[in-house]
């Protein structure tokens, strides 16, 4: 992205993040032009440097592809600036069709939505200062429905990440000074 020419003619221009897709296409990225974080969801095609034409308004700066390189989850705002709202988005169509796939009802939570660093699962991380919890769904599968990893349970934070057959988490649940957990991936 060339964020001097992006920034022609505006007061303010902050790129807030980018993930590139699976494939190494399509780059999704999210500009700040107001200063106020919220942000413009774009996506750029970077084998012929077109970008699409859907603009998404109110978009955090939390994305995730799915394997499809089609797929893009991403989260919006609440009036607080709160991530509240986890959406899928179909590639070159109208982001008022979007999917809701999550809507976080407790305030005192916010979310963030990422691919695992083994690039099998997409997950959903919902946290408070002192709770935390977990959703996932597989890369491949963007269709599907995120499930649980373990129930926010207040006062428990934990952290996840999968290897091979298996689940690894971090967890203070019992822990003053957290342990180390692991579960078998559930299909």
């Amino acid at each position: 992205l060339d964020l001097n020419q992006l920034a022609e003619g505006k007061d303010y221009l902050y790129l807030g993040s980018y993930e590139i897709s699976p494939n190494g296409n399509l780059m999704a990225y999210t500009l700040d032009e107001k200063g106020n974080e919220r942000y413009i969801l774009r996506i750029k095609d970077l084998s012929t440097g077109n970008i699409f034409d859907e603009a998404i308004e109110n978009a955090a700066t939390s994305l995730a592809w799915a394997d499809d390189n089609k797929t893009l989850f991403y989260l919006t705002r609440d009036d607080a600036w709160r991530t509240n709202c986890l959406y899928r988005h179909a590639l070159g169509t109208d982001a008022g069709g979007d999917v809701l796939v999550y809507e976080e009802p407790d305030d005192s939570f916010w979310m963030g939505v990422s691919r695992s660093k083994s690039d099998r699962f997409i997950y959903l991380g919902i946290g408070s200062k002192v709770t935390s919890e977990y959703r996932f769904i597989e890369s491949s599968r963007p269709l599907s429905d995120f499930r649980i990893i373990s129930p926010r349970r207040q006062n428990v934070e934990y952290e996840v990440v999968d290897q091979g057959e298996r689940f690894y988490i971090l967890t203070n649940d019992g822990a003053v000074n957290f342990k180390l957990m692991s579960a078998p991936l559930v299909n």
